[in-house]
């Protein structure tokens, strides 16, 4: 068996200290075992972000800039702002049909176990100790602040960022340019605020290059910051949009909403002898401060034999100045650096912490005598010890089934929008309070769009083709906020877009006349430019790389990248398509279509579906609709939704006229529902008098959307 024996002969190979390191790991992963999700700050974010790209992949759009079904259903450019890396690597287990808990732990989880092998590696390659590079690892993954990232804050973004920081430094040091373009891309689609914390220490070890290259030192930085080029080249397609579209949305514009000297603390408060939940949930643990100490002791008394002093001096004052950079005597540099502004807290220094304590860490195990060793694995395993009780926090269950009506409601509760805190993504044409965008509507006078019939023709995720007749200048919105991506034509023609009223929807004005109009999500020029910069980037990168011998890792990143797209292909929902319906109300507009989640449903479970209205004219008070779901020549309701439209977050007095209304409408159909074909019906009417509205050929005034298969519920 060649096979086997060339396999063997390849783990034989891998030094000990990996091996090692993978097995020391694990303990630090003992919480994400436990099923659910962690309570954490911003660990529902992430899931939520994770369901949403799942819909995305399944609708065949590999890079999502807009989720549709954020901010109650008025869409949210999240994917546009924040980095994807870490949703794509957690979206592999939901590719296998994994639920969005798993897929989110998974993410935690690796980039727990690659961020420990590099620093292990960084070490590694410094000191060439087997001992040292297991125990900066562990370091690495057991500081306070690491394990808060992932069980006190849920900052998935921010923990992948730990994975490059020592590859980047690393590769500065060894001069490996291939890596360095690898680490910057990953840094930049990990966490783009990680790369202002980094970019100082990694200046630092630029210039701590001279002594060692001498007046060749300028050959080197220039290829180097090359390398870092090639790399930002490469991750393009996400920064330099964000970058240059920063003025659409609150983050471009509302500075101060976090003020970061708020959170600046004394140093007393930093080095307590007690354990201490700081501030956001950052851990000042005694066995952190017992470990510094201990390595800042031998430090000082083994001076003269540290290999690398230059290395090591220069950490050790980075991990002052991070501890300094969050107490009140830094106050004037974060009022005075914009930069500094842009990291909203002062803690996230603490990140750059962790790095320079395991780095001396790594440093103090590589000096003898080996009992030098052997107290530093003491701390660490005392450090050990201490945090992984910490991993077990509170876990809450994640049904994906009430996706995204759970997130609208979470929102609503903490009086948030679009999953996110500080609202940094909504954009700045909604002059509407976030916190009232579901709420009823001010009072205003009625006003009608002059539309004598309207028809869809098609729709897909990001797009809608209608076929209309107007009698006057008439005004039609689509339900999502407007930004400059969203693109309409008239009749093959571009047609102006702008934002509607207080919401800021997207909107088109219609001359009169019978026309087709298409309103579709789209790229700007800045956009197309930075993917194809990504994409000529990639390629001389690869070119590069079969140039210099990387032959393997090429061929690798090649057949991974088909193997994306096959599976990507493989996993595009085959689900019933968006109908049209073309439905009349005999005053108040249209019922253009629907679309369903699934034609078989589950008994037992929810049934999803997709209603698009379009309104013709503003109303005084909020009407309800009604879903039903009824046996065959039957009209009795088995299963019904009765509330305001888009499972109650958009009353219709929001309703503007001449708006397209997205309503994602859910019925749970009891587990005692037979298996069999059922019909769904749909219609409006007044709550306050139940009368209905009025249906063009109807006597009922309700409206048949289609039939419906019914499963029996699972057996567990």
């Amino acid at each position: 068996m060649p096979g086997w024996h060339r396999i063997q002969a390849y783990i034989a190979r891998v030094p000990m200290w990996v091996w090692w390191t993978c097995v020391l790991v694990l303990p630090a992963m003992l919480g994400l075992a436990i099923p659910g999700i962690g309570k954490t700050h911003d660990g529902a974010f992430h899931a939520y972000r994770l369901l949403a790209l799942r819909e995305a992949i399944r609708d065949g759009v590999w890079y999502p800039r807009l989720f549709p079904e954020f901010a109650f259903g008025y869409g949210f450019p999240v994917l546009h702002y924040y980095a994807p890396l870490a949703y794509y690597v957690g979206l592999l287990p939901m590719l296998a049909g994994r639920g969005a808990a798993l897929a989110l732990d998974f993410s935690f989880a690796l980039s727990l176990l690659c961020a420990a092998l590099s620093m292990g590696w960084l070490t590694w390659r410094l000191w060439r100790q087997s001992t040292a590079a297991v125990l900066a690892a562990l370091t690495y993954t057991y500081l306070p602040y690491h394990l808060a990232d992932v069980y006190q804050r849920g900052a998935l973004a921010e923990a992948w960022a730990f994975v490059w920081w020592p590859l980047l430094l690393g590769a500065v040091w060894e001069y490996r340019v291939g890596l360095l373009t690898f680490a910057t891309a990953g840094l930049l689609l990990s966490h783009n605020l990680s790369v202002l914390l980094i970019l100082p220490v990694v200046a630092l070890w630029m210039l701590a290059l001279v002594p060692r290259e001498g007046k060749a030192v300028w050959r080197r930085w220039l290829t180097l910051v090359g390398a870092a080029a090639m790399g930002s080249g490469v991750a393009a397609f996400y920064w330099i949009p964000a970058l240059f579209t920063m003025p659409w949305v609150r983050v471009g514009h509302e500075k101060g909403i976090v003020d970061p000297t708020d959170f600046l603390a004394p140093l007393s408060q930093l080095t307590q002898l007690e354990p201490k939940l700081f501030l956001e949930g950052i851990f000042y643990h005694p066995a952190q401060m017992l470990l510094l100490g201990g390595v800042s002791v031998v430090l000082v008394a083994f001076w003269p034999t540290v290999r690398h002093r230059l290395l090591v001096g220069l950490m050790t004052g980075v991990l002052l100045m991070t501890y300094l950079l969050q107490t009140p005597s830094s106050a004037p540099l974060w009022r005075m650096l914009v930069p500094l502004q842009w990291l909203q807290f002062p803690w996230r220094w603490m990140g750059i912490a962790v790095l320079s304590i395991a780095f001396l860490v790594g440093a103090v195990s590589t000096l003898g005598p080996k009992r030098i060793q052997g107290i530093v694995g003491i701390l660490v395993v005392l450090l050990i010890a201490a945090l992984v009780p910490t991993t077990f926090v509170e876990r809450a269950p994640l049904d994906p089934d009430r996706y995204p009506q759970e997130m609208w409601q979470l929102d609503r509760t903490f009086h948030r929008i679009g999953a996110t805190w500080t609202r940094e993504f909504l954009p700045i044409w909604v002059d509407a309070a976030p916190e009232t965008i579901y709420q009823s509507g001010p009072a205003r006078e009625r006003t009608a769009a002059p539309l004598r019939s309207v028809r869809l023709l098609d729709a897909s995720a990001q797009q809608m083709r209608l076929a209309l007749v107007a009698e006057d200048e008439a005004t039609i919105a689509l339900h999502q906020f407007y930004l400059p991506p969203w693109r309409a034509t008239l009749d093959g023609s571009p047609l102006d877009t702008f934002p509607l009223g207080e919401l800021g929807l997207v909107a088109a004005r219609i001359p009169p006349g019978e026309h087709t109009l298409t309103l579709a999500w789209a790229s700007t020029r800045t956009i197309r430019l930075a993917e194809w910069l990504s994409v000529s980037s990639l390629l001389a990168c690869l070119v590069w790389g079969w140039r210099h011998q990387h032959r393997r890792i090429v061929l690798l990143l090649v057949v991974g990248g088909l193997a994306a797209g096959l599976v990507w292909s493989y996993h595009r929902r085959h689900a019933p398509p968006i109908m049209p319906i073309n439905a009349a109300f005999v005053e108040q507009g249209w019922l253009l279509g629907w679309q369903p989640e699934t034609l078989t449903p589950q008994a037992g479970r929810p049934f999803h579906l997709t209603l698009y209205w379009l309104n013709r004219g503003t109303l005084p008070t909020d009407e309800n609709v009604f879903v039903h779901i009824t046996p065959p020549n039957d009209g009795v309701p088995v299963a019904q939704y009765d509330g305001y439209p888009n499972s109650g977050f958009t009353p219709t007095t929001r309703w503007e006229a001449g708006e397209i209304i997205i309503a994602r409408e859910v019925v749970e159909l009891p587990a005692s529902l037979p298996p069999g074909t059922y019909d769904v019906w749909v219609g409006m009417y007044d709550w306050r008098t139940l009368e209905r509205w009025p249906v063009e050929g109807r006597e009922d005034d309700r409206i048949y959307l289609g039939t419906i298969e019914v499963r029996a519920p699972s057996q567990k």
